[in-house]
């Protein structure tokens, strides 16, 4: 996703007002007119009615940098365009290290909530991520990886 100008935009190209969101991944893991047009209802929905608890929008962005051979960098933050109105919640963040051994991969990372279900994660995070309240939690996961050979 990245901003982009909107056509007939009163406004200069230096102050965009739209909003562009890429299709590529989405296509080639087989999604169609039909999947984009549900996508679409769902994110009018989220916009257009924020003050619906039901429905939640949110904008994700998160990166990997690899150290070395087995080890890498991991974050991701998630800003919740209409969050809960019944409690006070902040946008979820999280940093860790993710290593690779084989066949399993073990991630351990420090983030502001103690869910780990992506809906709760994102939406019921009421903690801020800072060091002076103690609102840190540790997580720790451990994958096991299936290998499959074509032959």
């Amino acid at each position: 996703a990245n901003k982009n100008t909107v056509p007939f935009d009163p406004e200069s190209p230096f102050v965009t007002s739209g909003l562009r969101l890429g299709s590529p991944a989405m296509t080639t893991r087989g999604m169609g007119t039909a999947e984009f047009t549900e996508i679409g209802d769902i994110i009018a929905d989220c916009l257009l009615n924020p003050e619906d608890d039901t429905t939640h929008f949110a904008l994700g962005v998160g990166g990997r940098y690899r150290l070395g051979g087995h080890v890498s960098v991991t974050s991701e933050y998630y800003y919740l365009t209409n969050p809960l109105t019944s409690i006070t919640t902040f946008d979820a963040f999280a940093i860790g290290v993710n290593w690779e051994l084989t066949d399993l991969m073990l991630q351990f990372h420090l983030t502001n909530t103690p869910n780990m279900a992506v809906d709760s994660f994102i939406t019921q995070t009421r903690s801020n991520f800072n060091t002076r309240d103690g609102n840190l939690f540790f997580g720790f996961n451990a994958t096991f990886i299936l290998h499959f050979k074509k032959e």
